[in-house]
Formats: C-alpha cells, structure tokens, sequence
C-alpha cells in the first residue's frame, strides 16, 4: 500500500499507468486521484506536446 500525494506523484512520473498507480494508492475515483496527482499529468501533457512538435522540452 502507497499512501500520499508525493508517491502518487512519483508513480505518474516514472511513467506507470494511472489505473494501476490508483490502485496502488487505494484512489477509488480518478477524479480523486487527478486531484493529487496534477503535477504529474502536467508533466505528461507536456512531453506529449513536445514530442507532437518534435521537439525537445527545454531544460530546467
């Protein structure tokens, strides 16, 4: 069992899907869990949009 927003987070951003990191964390609602985890989908979403482009993300 993986409690708290910090590992929900970490999950996402190691790239698990968010049903089994849901699981993992005992969400029972996605919405719930998109509450916790918004960093981390923010993260993807960003990748995502650099990779459509094709390009790089800039570093931080």
């Amino acid at each position: 069992l993986i409690r708290g927003v910090r590992q929900a987070t970490k999950l996402l951003l190691s790239g698990m899907d968010s049903l089994h990191a849901r699981t993992l964390t005992r969400h029972k609602s996605e919405a719930n869990f998109k509450r916790y985890a918004k960093r981390a989908l923010t993260a993807a979403a960003e990748r995502a949009f650099y990779q459509a482009i094709g390009e790089e993300p800039p570093t931080v």
